[in-house]
Parts: C-alpha cells; sequence; structure tokens
C-alpha cells in the first residue's frame, strides 16, 4: 500500500488529468483578471493624480491651498466641473459600447477599457482637487483591497452556487437607493441627519458589495473553467472586478474623510 500514491508513467487517471487541466487553466484565467484589473487601476490612479494636480493648482492660482470655488478662477472652475460631468457622460456611454463590442466578438475591447480607466481618473480627480489627504486615501485603499481580496478568495474556493448572495445585495442596495431619496430631501431641513445616514449607509454599501465580489469571482472562475473565456472576455471580467473595487473603495474613502475630518 505504499506505493499506492507513487507515480507510475501511464497510470494516470484521465479524470484527474482533466481537473488538473482545468485548475491551471482556471487560475491562469483568473491571473490573466487580476492583471487587468490592476492595470486599469493603475491608469486611473495616475490619470486621477495627475488631472487632480493640475486643477488644485489653477484652482488655488498655484498656491496649493485649501480649495475655495468663490476666490478661484471662473475659468478654472468651469473647465473643471465640465472636465469632470463629461468624464461621467464618457463612462456611461464607454461602458455601453464596450458590452456592445463584446457582444459582437469583431473587435478587441482594449481600446474601451483604457479610456474607461482614463474617464474614470479624470472623474475621480475631484478628490485630489478637493484636497482630499493622501494619508485618508491611502487608508482606503489598503481596506478596501484588503477586504476585496478576502471576498475574492472566498468566492473562488466556494462550491455553493453563490449567486443568491447577488440577488440579495442587489435587492438591498435598490432599497437603500430610494430610502436615500428620503434622506436626499431631509438634508435641506436636518443636514447631520442626512450624513449619519450618508455614512452608515456608505458602510452598508460596501459589504453588499464585497458580497458582489465574491458572486463576481464565483462565476467568473465558472466562465473560464467551462473554456468559455476569450482575451475581450477576461477583459471585460477584469472591468467587472474593477468597477466593483472601485465602488467600494469611493465608499470606504468617503466613511474615513467623514470620521477623520479630513485631516492632512
Amino acid at each position: 500500500m505504499a506505493y499506492a500514491s507513487f507515480h507510475q508513467p501511464g497510470s494516470e487517471n484521465p479524470g484527474t488529468i482533466n481537473s488538473n487541466a482545468t485548475e491551471l487553466t482556471t487560475s491562469k484565467g483568473m491571473g490573466k483578471v487580476y492583471l487587468y484589473m490592476g492595470l486599469g487601476l493603475v491608469i486611473t490612479a495616475l490619470v486621477a493624480l495627475g488631472v487632480g494636480a493640475f486643477f488644485a493648482g489653477w484652482l488655488t492660482n498655484w498656491t496649493y491651498d485649501v480649495v475655495n470655488i468663490e476666490n478661484a478662477s471662473s475659468n478654472a472652475v468651469y473647465t473643471f466641473f465640465g472636465v469632470v460631468i463629461v468624464s461621467f457622460i464618457g463612462l456611461l456611454i464607454d461602458a455601453i459600447v464596450m458590452g456592445a463590442v463584446l457582444a459582437r466578438e469583431r473587435h478587441s475591447i482594449w481600446p474601451h477599457y483604457i479610456i474607461y480607466s482614463v474617464l474614470m481618473g479624470a472623474a475621480l480627480s475631484v478628490i485630489i482637487a478637493a484636497g482630499a489627504s493622501f494619508t485618508v486615501i491611502g487608508e482606503a485603499f489598503g481596506i478596501s483591497a484588503l477586504a476585496f481580496i478576502v471576498m475574492g478568495l472566498i468566492g473562488y474556493f466556494s462550491k455553493k452556487d453563490l449567486n443568491i448572495l447577488a440577488m440579495v445585495a442587489y435587492a438591498a442596495l435598490m432599497m437603500l437607493m430610494l430610502i436615500g431619496l428620503v434622506f436626499a430631501i431631509l438634508y435641506f431641513v436636518m443636514p447631520m441627519a442626512y450624513v449619519i445616514w450618508a455614512v452608515s449607509t456608505s458602510a452598508v454599501v460596501s459589504l453588499l458589495m464585497l458580497l458582489v465580489v465574491a458572486v463576481d469571482t464565483y462565476n467568473i472562475k465558472k466562465i473560464i473553467a467551462r473554456s468559455q473565456a476569450s482575451e475581450n472576455v477576461y477583459l471585460y471580467c477584469a472591468y467587472t472586478m474593477y468597477s466593483d473595487f472601485i465602488v467600494i473603495f469611493l465608499r470606504v474613502l468617503y466613511v474615513l474623510m467623514v470620521l477623520k475630518g479630513n485631516d492632512k
């Protein structure tokens, strides 16, 4: 019996070979997804830093003091808000186009993914331009990354179908959005109540999005394991995970900024 587990040439079980090959393919595929996701985040961070630093200087007449819209140049203010608004509109359009290109499978979605990452960076430059503390931004990124990795591992190694969790998460997110409309109206009457609601909601949304991360990871693993993944599919999966991370990061950042008073 001591030789039962000893490897002998030609004694491999075909099922075991196929299983090992599938696991290897899945691991490589997931590696591609996270590599592309990381590339998107790097592009977004660099663009946000560059655009944010430029407008932070322009809005403060290159003194880099705390931004005061009332004292800033009107040209700088209009240009800045124009860039942010156009970036958000561009994000919506590019996301739709990316999905259409993926469905047709005639062209690569690489250009659209890069454009999306750049536009997201331009949109998020408002965080830098507003003078957000790099310490707080770093903490928010670290917390988001750690939680993201943990939930990603749960989704990857889960043997049970996790899609029910996504249904619960999305239903809860819709409820929070509807309730949020009521609190948005209360902002004009009770600003503090709205702030408390916004902070607590951001924390809850972060937790719900982490459930979505686990579900998305689970589904991506299944797609790759069934050999249904092309380069475009890997990119779109990366875009999905990238978007999940951005939502979590922004919510965590908001909570930290409120709790710490955005101390520099």
